[in-house]
């Protein structure tokens, strides 16, 4: 079971929107995701709760029991509005209100220069421990047993592929050992929101109250498949900061391009 938001006035196709016309709370709706976007992974991905890897492959129907109706409507710029996207009194004329956005934007940029940051640490803690023997035919046994589509003729080439993703997982949980990395259920309740916050705000839903976002949240943790992708979320997340406390960063200010060319040659 998937725990998904779909806003039917942003489908891509009509046949697909008309099914949701006239439904109410705990009608069941026979819909195919994957019309509904032109099969766009990101936004499957949004939808479903899955992984973006994964979406693009999920082209069958899906039942979808409604459990929350949510009408959505274009805002006023006004003191409300203000208050709604930046929070109280965070701004109180339009000027305000549009700098306002803008570092939201900025804060949304910054999680690039995040991704980048682990890609270079990764890199270097892997050229400095990453050179190490794994029990290459025992994980190849174990690769057959867990895994759909490895068989013991194409095990050989799997394993060559995932070999370097397992010794950084190793690497990892080396390092969070070191750092007394420690997740605790509320960090994975907060993680949660913060998905369920970018999910509803996909759609047009800025506002969302805390308790329809934690009760999201805890939906979403519910989920068997999707909670073990959080918790290693959330772990890379404090790894990470911790790593930032013990190295020195050498941070630089770039442009939009410039950051754009330094990503493409790593």
């Amino acid at each position: 079971m998937l725990n998904g938001i779909v806003a039917p006035m942003y489908f891509k196709d009509k046949e697909q929107a008309d099914k949701f016309i006239g439904k109410k709370v705990n009608d069941k709706v026979v819909f195919n995701p994957w019309k509904t976007c032109e099969g766009n992974a990101a936004e499957l991905s949004s939808m479903l709760g899955v992984d973006k890897d994964k979406a693009a492959d999920i082209k069958g129907d899906f039942e979808m029991s409604i459990s929350e109706i949510i009408v959505v409507r274009p805002a006023e710029l006004n003191q409300e509005l203000f208050d709604n996207v930046l929070g109280k009194d965070k701004a109180k004329n339009e000027e305000e209100y549009r700098n306002g956005v803008k570092e939201m934007i900025a804060r949304e940029l910054a999680r690039n220069s995040e991704m980048l940051f682990r890609v270079d640490v990764e890199k270097a803690m892997m050229a400095k421990y990453g050179d190490m023997e794994l029990p290459a035919e025992v994980l190849k046994k174990w690769l057959v047993r867990r895994n759909e589509g490895v068989t013991a003729e194409n095990v050989d080439a799997e394993y060559v592929k995932m070999e370097p993703s397992l010794k950084w997982q190793l690497v990892k949980e080396r390092l969070a050992d070191i750092c007394q990395v420690k997740i605790e259920e509320q960090d994975l309740i907060n993680h949660a929101k913060m998905i369920a916050r970018a999910q509803f705000a996909q759609y047009g839903m800025t506002n969302m109250d805390d308790d329809t976002l934690t009760d999201y949240a805890r939906r979403i943790l519910a989920d068997k498949n999707y909670r073990p992708r959080i918790v290693e979320e959330v772990g890379d997340v404090k790894l990470f900061d911790a790593l930032k406390d013990k190295i020195t960063v050498d941070n630089k200010t770039v442009s939009l391009d410039e950051f754009k060319e330094i990503a493409t040659k790593e």
